[in-house]
């Protein structure tokens, strides 16, 4: 009879890892600091907190958004694997 496999541990630690970067504060995170204060402006205090909006209410909800924030955004969501976590719809 085969052995049961679990998952590795590596899923739990990049899982553990991305909801890290979920909940860190805004004003912890890589961004411009005009970014930051904008988005601290605006009651974000997670990366969590932004992303339970679609990509496209970004710039609607948020007064001063701009093209150059968003990408600043989408690349470091990217570069940490959190590119599930944008929403489109």
């Amino acid at each position: 009879m085969p052995q049961m496999q679990y998952a590795p541990r590596q899923f739990f630690s990049m899982y553990a890892e991305q909801n890290k970067y979920l909940n860190q504060s805004v004003k912890d995170l890589p961004f411009s600091q005009e970014l930051k204060n904008l988005l601290d402006s605006q009651g974000f205090e997670t990366l969590n907190d932004l992303l339970k909006l679609e990509v496209y209410n970004w710039h609607k909800n948020i007064p001063g958004f701009n093209y150059h924030h968003q990408q600043e955004i989408i690349s470091h969501v990217m570069k940490n694997d959190l590119g599930r976590f944008l929403r489109d719809e």
